[in-house]
């Protein structure tokens, strides 16, 4: 083969990558690729159990955490914050140190999942009992983990318990939406 041939080749193959580029770098990435929404954790400035805010969620609408503003509502986020527990008594679901509150104020079209799991290494029967995970409108008319609320759900031998608003249940053995469709 002619030695110019080559060259010429890789001449003609380089002018037409030169070209093809800039037109490849105009196209958008899909939409799917576009990360930039999901976070893993929260960010450094953690203050403390409870969603990071330092005090008690409690167990009144006055005292509950609203985290609607930690999410950008640009796609699809995972937010991680980590509990403490450690001042729980025996069963009671009216103690403030047995219950925290939390609210989001969802822009429409949007759903979330609450996955809430412990250390379950040596559970007793009565620890698959201890963690409970409820669902209801916030504004006010939820006053208990039963009362107004869209559902609850509990007792896991897992150490796990995961309901999301697209009607998806993980990891509960009791409990349910009260209504056929959840929210």
């Amino acid at each position: 083969m002619n030695e110019n041939a080559t060259r010429s080749v890789n001449l003609t193959l380089l002018m037409i990558v030169s070209v093809c580029l800039p037109m490849l770098g105009a196209i958008d990435a899909p939409a799917e690729l576009d990360r930039a929404g999901e976070r893993g954790e929260t960010s450094g400035s953690c203050s403390g159990p409870d969603a990071c805010r330092g005090t008690d969620a409690g167990n009144t609408l006055a005292t509950h955490h609203n985290l609607t503003d930690d999410f950008s509502w640009t796609g699809t986020e995972t937010i991680t914050y980590y509990g403490d527990a450690s001042a729980a008594t025996s069963f009671s679901s009216t103690s403030d140190d047995n219950a925290d509150g939390y609210l989001l104020e969802l822009p429409y079209g949007y759903g979330y999942t609450v996955e809430l799991s412990w250390n379950h290494t040596g559970a007793s029967f009565y620890e698959n009992y201890a963690f409970m995970v409820s669902l209801g409108p916030g504004d006010g008319s939820m006053v208990s983990y039963y009362s107004g609320a869209w559902g609850y759900f509990y007792y896991s031998t897992g150490g796990q318990i995961s309901v999301g608003t697209d009607g998806t249940t993980e990891g509960n053995t009791y409990g349910g939406w009260y209504y056929d469709d959840p929210p």
